[in-house]
């Protein structure tokens, strides 16, 4: 497995889910008990859109106002990883359009068609308090911490570690390759011709002795003997 060289510092993917799922959690539960002072204690008739952008109203329940303020939760929470893998400093880019977005659900609140001003308040409220209890705590959570330069530098000097001894091997096959082509080379040209054990020993022709030579034939005898 090849470790990637740090390029950037971010934050933990555990503790965004953990931020964000709390943070929902905490701003749903906010939500739903300010619908129940709006309506028990104040006597107000809450009513929401029945869908996104839709021009009919119905009676605002606690499940409904809770399961709202859970799925903002959530695509807060999708929106803060992404920006941690991709930009650098996430937490202050998530903060700017975290509370843009949540003044965006404030307006579109004030703006409801057939609500009367008490209803618009309430919901108003409700969005102020979904905007700051999800909006912080994940930026918070997007802050980089000591630990979070620990780790990065932990995994920088792994990467090192990982490179140097990779390189090592790859030095060390390189080495055996060449001394097994050097000794195959020897072994090519160390091969010598054995001589053959067979001698060629060259024929002469016999040297006639002067004096067997003269004296075999007898004939200086028998000449003169003849004579």
């Amino acid at each position: 497995m090849t470790i990637k060289p740090v390029r950037q510092v971010t934050p933990p993917v555990s503790r965004i889910w953990l931020a964000g799922i709390g943070a929902a959690g905490i701003a749903a539960a906010a939500n739903a008990g300010w619908l129940w002072l709006c309506v028990n204690v104040f006597n107000w008739k809450i009513e929401v859109p029945k869908m996104l952008n839709s021009a009919t109203l119905v009676d605002a329940s606690v499940l409904r106002v809770t399961v709202a303020t859970a799925i903002a939760g959530l695509f807060a929470t999708l929106g803060a990883l992404l920006l941690a893998k991709l930009v650098i400093g996430p937490r202050i880019w998530f903060l700017v359009l975290g509370l843009a977005f949540g003044l965006s659900t404030i307006y579109s609140a004030i703006n409801i068609i057939g609500a009367d001003s008490a209803d618009k308040f309430a919901l108003s409220v409700m969005h102020v308090i979904a905007t700051v209890l999800i909006v912080f705590p994940i930026a918070e959570a997007l802050k980089i911490r000591d630990s979070d330069l620990h780790r990065a530098d932990v995994r920088y000097h792994e990467h090192l570690e990982s490179k140097n001894s990779n390189g090592d091997v790859a030095g060390i096959n390189m080495t055996a390759a060449g001394a097994a082509s050097t000794s195959s080379l020897y072994t090519n040209t160390d091969t010598t011709i054995q001589p053959t054990d067979t001698a060629i020993i060259p024929t002469e022709a016999p040297t006639p002795d002067a004096s067997s030579g003269f004296d075999g034939g007898g004939f200086s005898d028998g000449g003169s003997s003849a004579s």
